[in-house]
């Protein structure tokens, strides 16, 4: 007996304009196949469409239901079919085509199929989901911390990752803490999206108003109603102004006159954290002229990334403007500049990282043995594998900038009028990742031959691996407009990889944010295999569900930049017709060396278990979950902790490992560390005692006056300056006198010229300070004997007070700057693991020289 099926499906066109078709039929395919051909819906590019959804047509199991008991179901809620026109005259006045969400269509399908009538069937709010155990957890440890504090404002930040469910979580806060008023101001306008489905759609906030652009002017209306509101901003928004003299736009005023019980700030990491973007909500004055600048520098670039660094840039000079609120939660997934700076106690952080997720999704299988596996809320969450290419030397030297040594990507894939300057080497550089050559390399050093397993390698596109079956859509990153459109050129030529379909989001005539979503979608269902090709469009802020793997074919130096782009891959996708989910998902680099580190850097800083105390901890649970695999020519292997953290020393002999120990990024001399030094009186004397304790074991291993001169640090010195900086650079000037202002600025900017090139001054005496005593510690270790693989454990061992005789201070000291912040240890767990195998190195080879000579 036939079956007869529901089937909802969209075309590339319906798509743009939010359309979906409702039918029936008994062969889904050849029915829908028949309505494209002919002109009785809506027209389709090829005649290309997107089956969405399919379900046996009975009531519960028994009784058959059709398209048309859909269609007046709909109807009866409000949504009418959709009229087909061609300008201004009406083609079809009646369809099966309807303007809805594909989630509330299907919703609606499944509780008729259940037996419920329209009337009974909310298909506007219906979502009745509850918090993860980890949600539950964030809304608990943040309000117990709001309910204990008694200061004017608290702020908390929960460090949670992508797909952590940060707007229903901040919800579910608001609804506990008996919110009323909350406003959520972004730097990413695109997240407006899921705030507003997540609060209009879900049963628990069925009495709250979302207010958002023109309706922000109706605030006072609905709170004069007794009416609970979420109002949402981006700042973009906040900084424009009326044109007419008015800092302030009439729809803000009612925004900026109310006291908001809880201000959220999403998308921390693009500069909300910082103190420049902290202004907006606190107190700041600068001028119109000011505003005016900024937006023009901001809607002048054609990068999103690039807007990212203005924004962090300029947004101290913005805003004359003030929110009040006592609560303040900031949300973000990197939140690493906020961690570095320690702005918020560690009670005031709650952490969710990828590791804590993908931990979570493998404890749930154990604990619930006798639960169908489908029942897992974190199944759907891929976990991430990340491919570490080391290409061959001949590739590394088209990658070399003329008079540098480094490999640079951006170099390699230069380009000028739209052609890679290195365009053979490219072309080889694709042959290679397609298969079409195969560099015949071995990658194993010996000390690694007898531990691991290695397997033959495998590139993203080669045609003859499993892997290039999984990458059917991907997304490249370039950091240059003129080398995206290089590639996309050479990809259409190319024999293998031109079986992709490539969709260039770069550009000027390319839109930004969430603007720039419709196109690669609309690629994304009409063709199975595809490269999206952007410099920085698309890599936050928006989900794109069907790309499964990130290359990141540029050098990157921010962890926020990498780790958000690199879990656009990590967006979960499962079929609605089939159930497959995308299980696992793919970071590709062509730049190891850079990669680890912000692999490092990723387990360092954002790390949330405080059991795992050093960095091999912390990175061997790390990539249990996200694990590394080093390709070099026909050679695979997975790294281990050990390797990922000294990767980078692996040519480095004993001389060079010395030099690692005093590199500037160990040394943090910054307006906070200052503040620190000099918070307490105690905290100044002790901090000068152990300097000067430095100082005079220079001067008793033989410094000169003048050596000993360029470390004479004075405290006093520094604090003073920087307390004139502060007040220098937040001087306010009379706006309404334009030649006063210009010579009190002209004055101002001379003066704080003066005190920071005084400043610089004794900020590089107390640097050259600290890296004498960071220069003292590989000698330490070698007078130990250290087999410790941590500072904490060679530390820890110093039981004969070796510690004070090499260096001059004691290991409480040296603890001591550490924790001001003056210190920066991260690094230097990976140089002791470097040592303890350059010393096993010379220690093997001494016992074969010694039995070479019996």
């Amino acid at each position: 007996m036939a079956i007869r099926y529901i089937y909802i499906y969209e075309t590339p066109e319906s798509k743009l304009k939010g359309l979906i078709k409702i039918g029936d039929a008994f062969d889904i395919d050849a029915r829908i196949k028949q309505q494209l051909n002919t002109a009785a819906a809506i027209s389709a590019d090829q005649l290309s469409y997107q089956l969405l959804y399919k379900t046996e047509a009975v009531i519960n199991d028994t009784i058959e239901i059709r398209d048309y008991d859909i269609h007046k179901a709909l109807e009866i809620k409000g949504y009418t079919k959709h009229q087909i026109t061609e300008g201004d005259g009406l083609l079809k006045s009646s369809t099966e085509w309807f303007n809805i969400g594909i989630d509330q269509a299907i919703h609606l399908i499944e509780e008729l199929k259940s037996g419920k009538k329209a009337e009974e069937i909310d298909i506007e709010r219906y979502q009745d989901f509850p918090m993860r155990p980890e949600q539950h957890k964030a809304v608990e440890q943040t309000k117990k911390y709001f309910l204990s504090n008694t200061n004017d404002f608290i702020e908390v930040m929960w460090n949670a990752k992508m797909r952590f469910g940060k707007t229903f979580t901040t919800y579910q806060l608001m609804k506990s803490m008996g919110f009323n008023k909350i406003l959520i101001l972004t730097y990413k306008p695109a997240v407006e999206d899921a705030w507003q489905k997540d609060l209009d759609g879900h049963v628990d906030f069925y009495d709250y108003v979302f207010l958002k652009k023109d309706s922000l002017k109706s605030i006072n209306y609905y709170l004069n109603n007794n009416k609970k509101i979420v109002a949402f901003a981006s700042y973009q928004d906040l900084f424009g102004t009326n044109g007419n003299g008015n800092e302030i736009k009439d729809k803000h005023s009612q925004l900026f006159q109310t006291t908001w019980d809880m201000v959220v700030i999403d998308e921390f990491h693009y500069g909300a954290g910082t103190k420049k973007a902290k202004q907006i909500i606190e107190e700041s004055d600068v001028s119109l002229k000011e505003i005016k600048k900024f937006n023009q520098e901001f809607y002048a670039e054609e990068d999103d990334e690039l807007i990212d660094e203005e924004l962090s840039e300029n947004i101290d000079n913005i805003v004359h403007k003030s929110i009040r609120s006592k609560y303040r939660l900031y949300l973000s997934g990197t939140p690493f500049k906020a961690m570095a700076d320690d702005r918020f106690p560690k009670d005031a952080i709650f952490n969710w990282t990828y590791p804590d997720e993908q931990k979570a999704k493998e404890e749930w299988y154990s604990n619930n043995p006798n639960v169908d596996p489908l029942k897992n809320p974190y199944r759907k969450l891929p976990q991430i594998k990340l491919y570490l290419y080391k290409v061959s030397e001949e590739l590394i030297e088209a990658g070399k900038e003329e008079n540098k040594d480094e490999f640079s990507l951006n170099y390699f894939f230069k380009a000028k009028h739209k052609k890679f300057i290195n365009e053979n080497a490219v072309k080889k550089w694709l042959d290679l990742i397609s298969g079409r050559i195969v560099e015949e390399t071995s990658l194993i050093d010996e000390i690694y031959q007898d531990k691991r397993e290695i397997y033959y390698s495998q590139y993203p596109y080669d045609h003859n691996c499993d892997l290039a079956k999984e990458i059917d859509h991907s997304l490249w990153y370039f950091n240059r407009v003129e080398s995206a459109i290089a590639m996309a050129d050479l990809i259409k030529e190319h024999p293998i990889l031109s079986n992709y379909h490539v969709i260039l989001v770069a550009g000027k005539n390319t839109k930004s944010g969430v603007n720039a979503l419709p196109p690669v979608e609309k690629a994304l269902n009409e063709f199975d295999k595809t490269i999206t090709i952007t410099v920085g469009k698309l890599t936050t802020g928006v989900s794109v569900p069907k790309w499964k793997a990130v290359l990141f074919l540029r050098d990157i130096s921010s962890p926020e930049n990498y780790f958000q782009t690199a879990f656009r891959a990590q967006t979960p996708y499962e079929d609605k017709l089939t159930g497959k989910i995308k299980e696992t998902c793919y970071i590709f680099d062509f730049s190891p060396n850079r990669s680890l580190k912000l692999l490092t850097t990723y387990s360092e800083k954002l790390s949330s278990d405080s059991l795992l105390t050093t960095s091999e901890q912390k990175i061997t649970e790390f990539i249990r979950y996200l694990p590394v695999l080093k390709v070099y020519g026909n050679e695979m292997y997975e790294m281990d902790a050990r390797e990922v953290l000294t990767f980078d020393l692996t040519n480095t002999d004993a001389k060079g490992l010395g030099l690692r120990f005093v590199e500037r990024s160990n040394i943090v001399v910054t307006t906070e560390t200052i503040d620190a030094m000099n918070s307490t009186v105690e905290i100044k004397a002790r901090c000068a005692e152990i300097f000067q304790k430095i100082k005079m074991f220079k001067k008793y291993n033989g410094a000169s006056d003048e050596e000993l001169k360029e470390s004479d640090v004075d405290l006093t010195v520094l604090d003073v300056n920087n307390e004139k900086i502060k007040k220098l650079k937040t001087k306010k000037t009379n706006n309404d006198k334009e030649d006063n202002d210009f010579n009190e600025e002209t004055e101002r900017e001379k003066e704080l010229n003066k005190i920071e090139k005084e400043q610089k001054s004794e900020r590089e005496k107390l640097r050259n300070l600290l890296k004498t005593l960071l220069s003292r510690i590989p000698l330490y270790m070698y007078l130990t004997d250290a087999t410790e693989e941590n500072l904490e454990q060679v530390l820890a061992s110093d039981l004969l007070d070796v510690f004070r005789k090499t260096t001059g201070i004691t290991v409480d000291d040296f603890r001591y700057l550490k924790d001001i912040g003056l210190l920066k240890i991260d690094s230097i767990d990976g140089y002791i693991l470097k040592f303890l195998e350059l010393e096993n190195k010379n220690f093997n080879e001494h016992n074969l020289h010694l039995i070479g000579n019996k």
